[in-house]
């Protein structure tokens, strides 16, 4: 599976043939057979240049095929229907199917969905994070830190329960704290994969609630220059981005260049402006790939930079300011319009560099070795406290060297890892200064109808100055803890197109640094977190089901946890920095439950209907012969309708989604009731011809006034009011 990726609008389909690719059977060496849905195509076999047509039953045959590494091309009168990475020996048939072009595509492997962004889907919302374009996922929800920031929350698990990975390298910077959104270019990625549900053998204990991986892309055999433009105008805000990929092959080598720009004066609630929310971000990434007999190569460097305004009513300088503009019903700050970037404000860069290397060896094991560094540096400026005329408050600085060897072989998956990472911050106090060492190792199966792995590592945390509620703490202090976890997946084809999996996991995830020792204020929350340093390794247990057919998705969890780290509010706290609501890190025992759902019709007249929807419903409690309490700082229920229609080259959409009330909240985690519920209406229409793509979109057309839940702004001011873009997309 390693080099495969094949993609189809038929999900029974990519799970048959993802089944059928993860390697059951004998292999036959030489010859490379399957099936598509193109009967009167051709298939194509690069660099070899081997053309085999597809029979009126849709099957093709290559035989007398080298062992290494290709790409196979699925045409059908002069289009190019599939484009995949495939390994030969190849063990049972080759299945490809036609993706859909220029729409959001889903690929369905095993239990994980893995999630396609192409120049289409990323044309609905560009301005957007990363995690706005997941939320279409069952289970999956959005978690909110103001406008801009924002980050997936996949059954109820955020912050460093979700690893990030980009190529081989896991993100570090989820360890300043539990809402920093996750510096990723979607533009950059030529697909991301969610991975829904623990996966904490290949991706680390910190996958405890599921995985978001942008991996390598595909370089492989393009022609000379390949070119993919966007670009967007949306009225709210007044602002603009623009991408580009430029990507092909040169002497052997396949290379891709990207670069985003986007640029946004301050954004609009329904009756007021949201002072000081501008932005101004710029990123760009590089790769480069050479496929060489039985080696691969890739080479990967990308920069995400970002200038990030927050709404200046959520920064005050003392604790009466702080209350009556909690109770305003109106923001008391002016309402402003401008593009300038004024504190309070943050300064993000992440870069990242990195190395892999695979060898094939003739009996099919894969060797692969890669290595990244990563450099994350945040700065935040203050309009409030002492440091206001120092410019800058806070800075943070994290560079992280990871390091991976692996080898695959007949489902088998082995691996070793290390890492060093040091923190260091200037001026105010966050989270201390540190360095980390760690290393670890797991092993992965695959098999027909089961698979599972083991994974145990430890780590080692050298604690520089910190401070606690209890006063300041000397440097030196050395701490270790060993955590893993493991995973176990049965597989049970119903029929023909119907497939659901049983899945049990655990997980011991150990406490971040902001868990333990943060005491200061976290900025972009506009809250005071004050971590608690006797936190032990959070266990996690999971059971799972998931059912598939080719019009339905059903997702059921369960979570049970001895030892859960969570947040709750507190007083507010008056610091040098300002007043602000605190927010306290504790342990308890909890258990919740998961369920997501996603159902599509087709009625008459090709009229697409598309109904989702997310539920969670969870307990937490102070000991075990305490009280049973909600879960804090939870979102309710959501659900999304969507109508769909073609007519030629006009493509129209209408959507409304609902977010409801949390059923049930914790007095003791909140200074007053959530706030009610509330509906947006969305849509677009698109006009799509060869290589263009024309759209006019939309989100909260009605201009709906609401507070979103567990977002601290509700607290402050309404959400963002209506906004409409008009965007344009080309590729040649």
């Amino acid at each position: 599976m390693y080099f495969c990726h094949i993609v189809t609008k038929k999900w029974w389909r990519i799970v048959s043939a993802v089944w059928v690719l993860a390697g059951y059977g004998q292999a036959e060496k030489g010859l490379v057979w399957g099936y598509t849905d193109a009967p009167g195509g051709e298939v194509r076999l690069l660099p070899e240049g081997r053309v085999t047509p597809v029979d009126s039953v849709g099957a093709f045959t290559l035989e007398g095929v080298a062992p290494g590494l290709y790409r196979i091309q699925l045409w059908y009168q002069q289009h190019l229907l599939v484009d995949t990475l495939v390994k030969v020996p190849i063990e049972g048939p080759l299945l490809l199917f036609a993706q859909e072009r220029l729409h959001p595509v889903v690929i369905e492997a095993h239990v994980p969905q893995a999630f396609h962004l192409d120049l289409g889907y990323l044309a609905r919302q560009p301005e957007k994070p990363l995690a706005a374009h997941l939320s279409t996922l069952p289970g999956v929800q959005v978690g909110h830190a103001g406008p801009w920031l924002q980050k997936p929350l996949i059954e109820g698990l955020r912050g460093t329960r979700l690893a990030y990975w980009q190529g081989s390298l896991p993100l570090a910077s989820q360890q300043w704290g539990d809402d920093h959104a996750p510096e990723l270019d979607p533009f950059a990625a030529q697909e991301v994969e969610v991975r829904i549900g623990p996966s904490p053998v290949r991706h680390g204990p910190e996958a405890a609630g599921g995985a978001i991986l942008l991996p390598f892309p595909s370089l492989c055999c393009l022609r000379p220059l390949e070119v993919q433009a966007l670009g967007s105008f949306f009225t709210n805000g007044r602002g603009a981005m623009g991408a580009l990929r430029l990507r092909g092959t040169w002497r052997d080598w396949g290379y891709q260049a990207q670069g985003t720009l986007l640029r946004s004066g301050s954004l609009a609630a329904p009756e007021y402006f949201l002072t000081g929310t501008a932005t101004r971000q710029y990123h760009g990434s590089l790769s480069l790939q050479r496929t060489f007999r039985q080696w691969r190569l890739a080479l990967a460097y990308a920069q995400y930079n970002a200038q990030i305004g927050l709404f200046q009513g959520m920064h005050v300088g003392n604790l009466t300011d702080l209350w009556e503009a909690i109770q305003a019903p109106v923001p008391r700050t002016a309402s402003v319009f401008s593009y300038a970037l004024t504190p309070p404000f943050q300064s993000v860069t992440h870069e990242t560099a990195q190395a892999k290397i695979s060898y094939l060896f003739s009996g099919g094991g894969l060797l692969s070795f890669s290595y990244g560094r990563q450099y994350n540096r945040r700065t935040e400026h203050d309009a409030q406290g002492l440091y206001a005329p120092l410019g800058v408050a806070l800075d943070l600085q994290l560079t992280d060297h990871y390091s991976e060897i692996t080898y695959e072989h007949r489902g088998w998956t082995v691996g070793a890892l290390g890492r060093y990472q040091r923190n260091y911050r200037q001026y105010a106090y966050f989270i201390p200064s540190y360095e980390r060492g760690e290393g670890g190792a797991y092993v992965y199966r695959q098999g027909r109808r089961w698979e599972g792995g083991f994974r145990l590592q430890t780590q080692l945390y050298q604690w520089g100055l910190r401070s606690t509620a209890g006063g300041v703490l000397p440097p030196g202090q050395k701490q270790t803890f060993w955590v893993g976890g493991a995973e176990l997946r049965r597989y049970m084809q119903l029929d023909s197109s119907a497939r659901t999996c049983l899945e049990a996991a655990w997980v011991h995830r150990p406490p971040n640094p902001a868990e333990l020792y943060a005491y200061g204020y976290h900025q972009a929350k506009g809250a005071f977190e004050v971590g608690k340093p006797t936190l032990r390794p959070e266990p996690l247990f999971t059971i799972r089901t998931v059912h598939e057919r080719p019009d339905l998705q059903l997702l059921v969890a369960a979570y049970f946890s001895p030892a859960y780290i969570l947040a709750r509010l507190g007083p507010p706290v008056l610091s040098l920095r300002g007043a602000a609501l605190s927010l306290q890190y504790f342990q308890a025992p909890a258990a919740w439950l998961s369920m997501g759902v996603r159902k599509r019709w087709v009625l008459p007249y090709s009229l697409q209907v598309e109904a989702r929807g997310s539920f969670l419903y969870g307990r937490y409690a102070e000991s075990w012969d305490g009280r049973w309490r909600p879960l804090p700082l939870w979102p309710g229920p959501t659900a999304t309708l969507e109508l769909r229609r073609a007519f030629g080259l006009w493509h129209f959409e209408v959507g409304w989604q609902a977010c409801l009330r949390p059923l049930e909240y914790d007095p003791l985690a909140e200074y007053s009731p959530p706030p009610r519920g509330y509906h947006l209406t969305y849509g677009q229409i698109a006009y799509i011809r060869g290589s263009w793509a024309v759209r006019l979109s939309g989100e909260n057309l009605l201009n709906a006034r609401y507070r979103a839940y567990p977002d601290l702004l509700r607290f402050f001011a309404d959400q963002v009011g209506r906004q409409v873009r008009l965007t344009i997309a080309y590729r040649y």
